[in-house]
């Protein structure tokens, strides 16, 4: 018997949600495992979909920043030119061992390198934008803050101004705050994506398991033991340095243990937001999908459905009953309801429906009708006929309709 991928993937997320400590570490990577490449098909199909979309709508944000920065450059160039004063361009980077001050963030030749990619850019993250047009954005704003509201901005006891001091700089200040609102709505839509969706999330995880056991690192250079350094200072910042120790079954110091704890949290988190989406993708592939017949498959349906048998029925006792009396003009009118009633029904957007019980009403209906008719024309015999094919014509259709819902 075929597993239950749901059944399979409950099972594997409720072991991981109960562990623990060094417990946790390890079922952690048995989880990953399971998503990735042990699960079954459905599984890591699903979690391939997620991690597509998640790179569709980085994708879209990258182009977003790409389309943005070209337009920000522009309008700081038209800054300067109504501005000439604000222009400080030419200011150099400071060269210390550490990070230079942030005011030198917010200058324009800052700007600059930020919009070339230049070695010397100083970038800040807004949360989780880290885009070169956010940057931008937030320098350009700075520069026109102070440029309009701020008295003296050179001077160390500036202060706010109550009034607009340029307002020949607001066409500036409206074109800024368009650009602004268009990427505001861009990194709302990236932030939330990188908060809640699953093939975001799972980039967590990836990240989890690869740093219980990182790679070597092959230092050959003062730069490669910086970026080592580095790297290992970011490492202990994070507290993934906990989760290697863990993992590798060495004792925790008190605050390696608490590094653990934090990040256990965030990992379940993460592992939650995976798993509801994975199984979410799991439930609508397995769910049948509503088939579309074409009219041939659709005819045939029909015809041996109680639906017909109700409204063609009759119109077939009709056309032998007419035939034996050989009436032309009666062969004619029930020839054509039986095949309006046979053709027409099929090539609706939906089948008319009958229960069985209201077809045989239905059916009741319809053959007492049938023989008072043929009575009244005055042939017992051609009663007795139209009941009898009308009874027959019923009974197959209702033994084919329970056979094709069955």
């Amino acid at each position: 018997m075929t597993p239950d991928p749901l059944a399979l993937l409950d099972r594997q997320h409720a072991r991981l949600q109960e562990q623990r400590g060094a417990s946790f570490v390890h079922e952690l990577k048995t989880f990953h495992g399971f998503l990735t490449t042990t699960g079954p098909t459905e599984v890591t199909a699903a979690l391939a979909k997620l991690r597509a979309e998640a790179e569709r709508v980085e994708r879209e944000f990258t182009e977003h920043d790409e389309a943005l920065v070209p337009r920000l450059v522009a309008l700081k160039t038209k800054l300067v030119v109504q501005a000439p004063e604000a222009d400080d361009s030419d200011v150099p980077r400071p060269q210390t061992d550490w990070r230079p001050p942030m005011e030198w963030a917010s200058t324009l030749a800052n700007f600059d390198q930020v919009a070339s990619g230049g070695a010397d850019r100083l970038a800040v993250r807004n949360g989780y934008d880290i885009s070169t047009s956010g940057m931008l954005l937030r320098i350009l704003e700075g520069r026109l803050n102070r440029l309009q509201f701020v008295k003296n901005p050179s001077e160390p006891d500036s202060l706010t101004a109550d009034d607009n001091l340029r307002p020949d700089l607001n066409d500036l200040r409206r074109e800024l705050r368009n650009l602004g609102d268009r990427h505001r709505h861009a990194a709302n839509t990236f932030t939330n994506a990188v908060e809640t969706h699953g093939g975001v999330q799972v980039q967590v995880l990836d990240w989890a398991v690869e740093e219980m056991n990182p790679e070597p690192a092959l230092v050959e250079s003062d730069e490669d033991e910086h970026a080592m350094m580095d790297q290992v200072f970011r490492r202990v910042m994070s507290g993934m340095h906990a989760l290697e120790d863990a993992s590798a079954g060495r004792s925790l110091s008190s605050t390696a243990q608490q590094a653990l704890e934090y990040n256990t949290s965030r990992l379940k988190s993460a592992a939650e937001k995976v798993y509801e989406a994975v199984r979410l993708k799991v439930a609508m592939a397995s769910a049948p999908s509503a088939t579309t017949h074409d009219y041939g498959q659709r005819l045939k349906r029909w015809i041996i459905s109680p639906g017909y048998q109700l409204i063609g029925g009759p119109s077939i006792s009709g056309l032998i009953t007419q035939l034996a009396r050989t009436a032309t003009k009666g062969v004619a009118l029930f020839f054509a309801l039986a095949i309006l009633a046979a053709l027409v029904p099929p090539a609706l957007p939906g089948l008319p429906s009958f229960t069985y019980t209201r077809a045989l009403a239905g059916f009741i209906v319809t053959a007492c009708a049938a023989v008072v008719i043929a009575l009244i024309v005055g042939s017992l015999a051609g009663a007795f006929l139209v009941f009898l094919l009308a009874m027959v014509s019923f009974s197959a259709g209702a033994y084919w309709g329970r056979h094709e819902a069955n």
